[in-house]
């Protein structure tokens, strides 16, 4: 199954969990990518980034679940502010590093994600994180097969789902971006 995930900015959880709803992410800086599994790749993008193990964000309930729709299979999760800090902290370069190692870590576990496709994927949540701020916007991501405005989607508490979710992207201010990427689970790990 092919999974679609766009991230984008919103100004609250209320905006972001009404993508659901209304099928589209219109009217949000956003980009789009393909076949990548969401949660995976935002703890994989704050271990790498921070140095810490895959403990620290699963451990501090990230990343966190702000909507879903059929039974989890579309979901909107927020970026972690500690994932956002990094993007955002990080320079142009390490930011480059730290996407050969993940498509490195995807690649072990046999899908293979081209160099500068990587790039692309971790350095647009950047672009769209440092944009966000300056708006006092949060940064999501929905994730999902299909389109979900026929589901009756809601927004849900970390709490009331029992497990949370984050993502930390940044898209670019001139639209919607599209990349893809082969499906495959990612590990949790620091650079090298």
């Amino acid at each position: 199954m092919s999974i679609v995930v766009e991230f984008f900015a919103a100004p609250d959880d209320t905006a972001a969990a009404s993508v659901l709803r209304t099928g589209t992410v219109r009217g949000f800086a956003s980009f789009t990518v393909g076949n990548l599994d969401p949660e995976e790749a935002l703890v994989a993008w704050e271990c790498l980034l921070t140095g810490g193990g895959f403990e620290d964000p699963v451990g501090a309930g990230e990343p966190r679940v702000v909507a879903e729709a059929d039974h989890g299979e579309h979901v909107v999760l927020a970026l972690s502010p500690r994932l956002a800090a990094a993007l955002t902290g990080t320079e142009h370069s390490r930011l480059c590093e730290v996407a050969v190692a993940w498509a490195g870590q995807r690649a072990a576990e046999g899908a293979i994600i081209d160099a500068d496709v990587a790039r692309a994927i971790v350095g647009d949540p950047a672009v769209l994180v440092a944009g966000a701020e300056r708006r006092d916007e949060g940064v999501y991501c929905r994730a999902g097969s299909g389109d979900t405005r026929r589901t009756g989607a809601v927004a849900v508490s970390a709490r009331e789902r029992g497990r949370s979710c984050s993502c930390s992207w940044r898209g670019r201010a001139g639209g919607p971006r599209r990349r893809t990427a082969r499906p495959g689970r990612g590990r949790c790990g620091g650079p090298g």
